[in-house]
């Protein structure tokens, strides 16, 4: 299964919510100030995949997802640190 099919499952239509969880994700990016091209270098997601999550398009996994958070809270702790994003 993936988010797609976990929240049809349990929900039914998921376009509202992957709009909306698409949305938070892009602007959690932006806010912390990090580029598409840095949280694919930190994270190993394609640029592609990260303009393809945040646009709302059906093309990822929860695994995906978890990745996406865990490498932006990484790159804006390191910003936090005085680290260049992407770098060490």
């Amino acid at each position: 299964m993936n988010l797609y099919t976990d929240i049809t499952f349990y929900m039914g239509d998921t376009s509202d919510y992957i709009r909306r969880r698409s949305a938070e994700l892009k602007e959690m990016r932006t806010k912390a100030g990090i580029s598409i091209a840095d949280l694919s270098a930190a994270s190993g997601i394609s640029q592609q995949t990260i303009f393809r999550m945040e646009s709302g398009e059906n093309g990822w996994n929860t695994l995906t997802e978890h990745l996406y958070l865990a490498s932006l809270d990484k790159l804006e702790k390191d910003m936090a640190e005085g680290k260049a994003a992407g770098g060490a």
